[in-house]
C-alpha cells in the first residue's frame, strides 16, 4: 500500500472561501476536498459599450463528515442557495464509508483523495488514508460490468416508454423516460469515474458529468426556453407523475421528450464505449510494459 497525500489549496476565490466557511459552520465536516473546477470566461465588446470581462466557476466538492448519515441532497440545496458566483456540485459521505470504499479499491474515492485539493480539514492537518494505486485491469472489468448490466436496463425502459406513449398513457410514459435518462447517466458516471450515484435529479446528474465531460449540454440541450421547459417537465415527472393529481403532460410534449432522450442515450452509449476502449488500451499498454520488464536479456557467449 502506498500512502498518497492530498495537498491544501492556495489562492481560493473569495466566494468559495465564504461558502466553505458556511459549510463548516452548518455541517462541521471532517474535510472538504475539491476534485474539479471549470472556469467559464466571457469577453464582450461593442461599439456601444465599454469592453467587459466576466468569469464564473463550477466547482466539484467532496465533503467528508463524521457520521455516515447521507445528507447530500440537503447539502446541495444549501450550496445552491448560498453560492451565487457560479455553480457547485457537492457530494457528501461519512468518513467510515469513505474508508471502507478505499479498502475495497474504489476508483472514485482513491482518485479524489490522492489527487484532489483540500479546501478544509477539521484538525488543520492533511488526513492520511492508506491508498493503493488504482488497478487499471479492475477499472476495465468493473466499468465493462456496469455498462453491460445497466445500459440494457435503460434500453428496456425506453422500449416500455414508447409502448406506453403509443397507448396514450402520457404521464406514465414521461415518468419511464425519466428512468431511461437516469439509468443512462448513472451508467455514464460509473464508467467514467466509478461513482455510484443514487441521485434522481437529472440536472444534478448532468452537473456531476461536468467533472469528466466538457460539453454536458449536448447530452440533453437546455439552452432555449423550450428546451428548459421540456427538461423541467421530464425532471419533475419523477415525483409528479406518481404523487401529484394535477401533473399532466401532452402527447406532443412526451413525443418531443422521447426523441431527445433517444438521442441522449445514443450519445451516452457511444461515450461509454469510447471510454471502455481507452481503458482497454491502458490495460494492453500495462501488459506490454510488464512483458518488457520481465523478459530475460539474451546475451551472446563467445568461447575463446
Amino acid at each position: 500500500m502506498e500512502n498518497k497525500l492530498t495537498s491544501f489549496c492556495t489562492g481560493q476565490e473569495e466566494a468559495l472561501q465564504k461558502l466553505i466557511k458556511d459549510l463548516v459552520e452548518k455541517y462541521q465536516p471532517e474535510q472538504i476536498i475539491c476534485f474539479g473546477r471549470i472556469q467559464h470566461s466571457n469577453h464582450s465588446s461593442s461599439c456601444f459599450f465599454e469592453p467587459a470581462e466576466s468569469t464564473s466557476y463550477h466547482y466539484f466538492l467532496l465533503m467528508i463528515t463524521a457520521e455516515s448519515k447521507r445528507i447530500e441532497f440537503n447539502v446541495q440545496d444549501f450550496v445552491n442557495f448560498r453560492f451565487a458566483d457560479g455553480k457547485v456540485t457537492i457530494l457528501s459521505h461519512g468518513k467510515k464509508t469513505v474508508e471502507e470504499a478505499i479498502l475495497k479499491g474504489s476508483r472514485f474515492f482513491t482518485t479524489v483523495l490522492s489527487q484532489g485539493c483540500i479546501l478544509y480539514s477539521k484538525d488543520g492537518f492533511i488526513q492520511t488514508y492508506a491508498i493503493s494505486e488504482v488497478d487499471i485491469v479492475q477499472t476495465l472489468e468493473k466499468a465493462r460490468r456496469q455498462f453491460e448490466r445497466r445500459f440494457p436496463l435503460a434500453k428496456g425502459f425506453l422500449n416500455a416508454a414508447q409502448e406506453t406513449l403509443a397507448t396514450g398513457h402520457y404521464s406514465v410514459a414521461v415518468f419511464i423516460l425519466h428512468q431511461v435518462l437516469e439509468q443512462s447517466l448513472a451508467t455514464l458516471i460509473q464508467v467514467y469515474i466509478a461513482y455510484r450515484t443514487d441521485m434522481h435529479h437529472l440536472g444534478r446528474m448532468l452537473d456531476l458529468c461536468g467533472c469528466f465531460l466538457s460539453q454536458t449540454d449536448t447530452l440533453f440541450p437546455r439552452n432555449t426556453k423550450e428546451e428548459q421547459r421540456l427538461f423541467t417537465l421530464l425532471n419533475n415527472s419523477y415525483s409528479g407523475a406518481r404523487y401529484k393529481d394535477n401533473f399532466t403532460v401532452s402527447a406532443g410534449d412526451v413525443t418531443l421528450i422521447c426523441e431527445k432522450v433517444k438521442e441522449c442515450i445514443l450519445a451516452i452509449e457511444n461515450l461509454c464505449m469510447h471510454q471502455l476502449v481507452v481503458f482497454e488500451a491502458a490495460v494492453k499498454a500495462r501488459v506490454g510494459r510488464n512483458i518488457l520488464a520481465t523478459d530475460p536479456v539474451e546475451t551472446e557467449v563467445h568461447h575463446g
